[in-house]
């Protein structure tokens, strides 16, 4: 009677503790897969934006070159391309990063 009584505690630990593991799991999967859909989504803004950066860099090249604008604003399109393209290489690793992440997760 007493091995009755002791068996379902002892059995019931593991359980319990293999559903806390199970449900941290699956958590930490949804959330890194949540957050690799949010860096696919930035990564691909990113690029836009350099895109329409660097086609107004051109505009505002040719319109210096026209005597229309200064090379102040040479400069800042310039300065505005750069930070376009640096956060293109910032964004892949953070998503290279999560998906290593995933990948020891999931096994």
């Amino acid at each position: 009677m007493i091995v009755a009584m002791v068996m379902p505690e002892t059995t019931a630990v593991p359980i319990v503790f293999r559903d806390a593991v199970q449900t941290s799991l699956v958590a930490g999967v949804a959330s890194a897969y949540i957050r690799l859909k949010n860096l696919d989504e930035r990564l691909a803004i990113s690029r836009r934006t350099a895109q329409c950066r660097r086609a107004s860099l051109e505009l505002v090249t040719a319109r210096r070159d026209g005597s229309v604008s200064s090379d102040l604003e040479v400069g800042q399109a310039e300065v505005l391309l750069d930070q376009a393209l640096t956060a293109i290489p910032v964004t892949e690793k953070s998503i290279t990063v999560t998906e290593n992440k995933l990948r020891v997760l999931l096994g």
